[in-house]
This record gives C-alpha cells, sequence and structure tokens, in this order.
C-alpha cells in the first residue's frame, strides 16, 4: 500500500508538471479581427479629422449633431447588459428571490455574483482545476486515509479541465490539455483502486 501511495503522489506531481505543456493556440480569427478592431480605429480618427474640419465651416450644424448622440446609448448599453445577467433574469421570473440576489438597485449578493459568473466558467476552468489538484496533493500529504476526498478532487479537476477554454474566444485545444487530462483520468482511476485496497485491508483486520 505505502508503494501505491508514493506512486499516486509521483503521478500527482507529474500531472501539475503537464501544466508547463502547450494548452492553447489563439487561432488567425482572432489575430484577423484585431487587425480589423485596429483598422477601423484608424477609419474613425480619419473621420473624427474629417468632421472636426466640417466644424470649423458649420460649427451650428455639427454642435446639434454632437448634443444628440451621447448619453442615451451608454445608458441603453448599461440597461441591456443588466438585463443580460444570469441574477437579472430570474429576480424577472422569480421576484421574491430579489432580496437574496439584487437588494437594491446595482447592488449584488454573493450568490448573484456566483451566478451571474457561471457563463464564464469555462474560461477559468483551468486555474480552478490546477487550485484542484494542489488541493488534492496536499490531502495525500496531510490524511492519506481521506481516500473519498481524494478521488471526488480527482473526479473535479478533471471535470474542469475538460470544459476549459482560453481567454482567448477563437483558441485551439493543444496536444498538453488531452495529455493532462489523460493524466488526470489514469490518477482517478488509480486512486479508486488504491480507496478499494484500503477498504479490503480495513475489512481484513476487522
Amino acid at each position: 500500500m505505502i508503494n501505491h501511495l508514493k506512486y499516486s503522489k509521483g503521478l500527482h506531481i507529474l500531472i501539475l508538471c503537464c501544466f508547463l505543456l502547450p494548452f492553447f493556440h489563439a487561432s488567425c480569427e482572432d489575430e484577423l479581427q484585431e487587425e480589423m478592431a485596429k483598422t477601423e480605429m484608424i477609419m474613425a480618427e480619419q473621420v473624427a479629422k474629417d468632421d472636426s474640419a466640417i466644424s470649423v465651416t458649420d460649427s451650428d450644424n455639427v454642435a446639434e449633431e454632437n448634443i444628440s448622440l451621447p448619453t442615451p446609448a451608454s445608458t441603453n448599453n448599461s440597461s441591456k447588459n443588466k438585463d443580460d445577467l444570469s441574477s437579472h433574469k430570474i429576480v424577472d421570473k422569480i421576484p421574491i428571490l430579489k432580496p437574496i440576489l439584487t437588494p437594491d438597485k446595482d447592488i449584488y449578493t454573493g450568490l448573484a455574483t456566483v451566478i451571474d459568473s457561471f457563463p464564464w466558467i469555462i474560461f477559468m476552468s483551468t486555474p480552478i482545476a490546477f487550485l484542484f489538484l494542489i488541493v488534492n496533493l496536499t490531502v495525500k500529504i496531510i490524511d492519506k486515509n481521506a481516500r473519498r476526498t481524494i478521488v471526488f478532487l480527482d473526479i473535479l479537476a478533471f471535470g474542469f479541465l475538460l470544459i476549459a477554454h482560453s481567454l482567448s474566444l477563437g483558441s485551439e485545444r493543444l496536444w498538453g490539455v488531452w495529455v493532462t487530462i489523460s493524466l488526470i483520468g489514469i490518477l482517478t482511476i488509480y486512486d479508486i483502486y488504491i480507496n478499494r485496497l484500503l477498504r479490503n485491508e480495513l475489512k481484513g483486520s476487522s
């Protein structure tokens, strides 16, 4: 059993080292979007210069145009962003939950923040999986008999890394991700096997 525990810890450390492997590659689409955004900015600056040149000859008309544009758009955008939040959608459907989600205007409880963060969880899955692996290794070192907790943390790390994405929207998964996922799967199966061995030893001794 002692050797099995050592092998499990060694495999665990190897998996943590796998996070040094290439995981994601930003696709050319992102680079193209950046170039398009830069081009649009340059065109906008050029248009702004042309508008400023026109404003010298026709200041009254431009003043009226400038007055008509600003705040409503930003206000509409902010209200749309709020409406897109999951907590607001839930409160709209179930008003009784308002005190525990959004008790006042522009105020969000911790639970509401957690709910609103769910759509972004896939972009945070890689650090979450890494954190679970660190905690799991610590548990193995501190309490080798906490086998169910160890297996549970293995499964969580495996699941989060399986859905992980890069912060770059158009990124591609590289071989490092699949190697790490495969090793975590092997580690989970191995820890389940060790858990069963430990159970059989306890039954035999009792």
